[in-house]
């Protein structure tokens, strides 16, 4: 599959829906899934926990997201990466 991108986006989903597979894997999607969710949460008993705690873990993060997105990019530095920083959706495309 080809890197996504906003002007191919359209031709790369017209591409992968031609795959049988996918399809299949996609209509599957449509056919009991909120009844297979309901039932994997409702046989969890400490699910209403997990989901305030998972809250509380991206608000937290949110909130202090420069001091992660700073953290990440020391890691990646550090593995040999590169970050680049832009303030613009356009300057990041530049």
């Amino acid at each position: 599959m080809r890197f996504m991108n906003a002007p191919a986006f359209k031709d790369n989903a017209k591409e992968a829906m031609a795959d049988p597979n996918l399809r299949e894997a996609m209509g599957m999607l449509r056919v009991g899934f909120t009844a297979r969710r309901k039932e994997a949460t409702d046989g969890l008993a400490e699910f209403d926990d997990y989901r305030a705690r998972a809250r509380e873990i991206k608000d937290h993060t949110l909130a202090n997201l420069d001091t992660y997105l700073e953290l990440f990019e020391e890691n990646c530095t550090a593995a040999g990466g590169k970050v680049h920083w832009a303030p613009t959706a356009d300057d990041a495309r530049a």
